[in-house]
């Protein structure tokens, strides 16, 4: 598994899109209007406070699992720890290993913003790149209803 720089938090959603989760950035992060409209009910983004995740890194990342479930090279699974993970089947042992590593003490690598793990109003969070592709994308989550509707939306297998 490559390394892990960039993790967008998700928090429930608010039914709507909010203009401040993206910053002066593209508007919605680049997210189309129909996208964040099919979106809204699943989850809502939290502020960053990087350029980074305001330019279109997050929709490609959603985009590129996206791809991956159509070419059926997504798995799920919920993990020891009660969190939901949806990630290439070729990164789970791994991936699985960094979240267990991370959860115990989030300092363990070294990410561009905190993750925030134990943060009752974090609920998810998606791995993102930058703005032009995203390699062994993944997404997990505290909130099993907000993994089965990712999962829906993404269609996965």
């Amino acid at each position: 598994m490559k390394r892990i720089w960039k993790v967008q938090r998700l928090q429930a959603p608010v039914g709507r899109s909010n203009p401040f989760s993206f910053g002066g950035g593209l508007v919605d992060g680049g997210f189309s209007k129909e996208a964040m409209e099919a979106i809204n009910d699943i989850f809502s983004f939290d502020y960053m406070g990087a350029a980074e995740f305001e330019w279109g890194a997050v929709p490609t990342a959603l985009h590129s699992l996206a791809m991956l479930s159509a070419d059926d090279k997504l798995t799920t699974t919920q993990l020891h720890n009660g969190l939901y993970v949806i990630c290439p089947k070729d990164i789970l042992l791994d991936l699985g290993v960094w979240i267990d590593q991370m959860y115990e003490d989030e300092h363990t690598h070294s990410l561009k913003e905190g993750l925030r793990l134990k943060r009752s109003n974090i609920q998810g969070w998606l791995k993102i790149e930058d703005d032009r592709r995203c390699d062994e994308p993944f997404m997990f989550f505290r909130d099993e209803k907000m993994f089965k509707q990712t999962c829906e939306i993404l269609d996965i297998k």
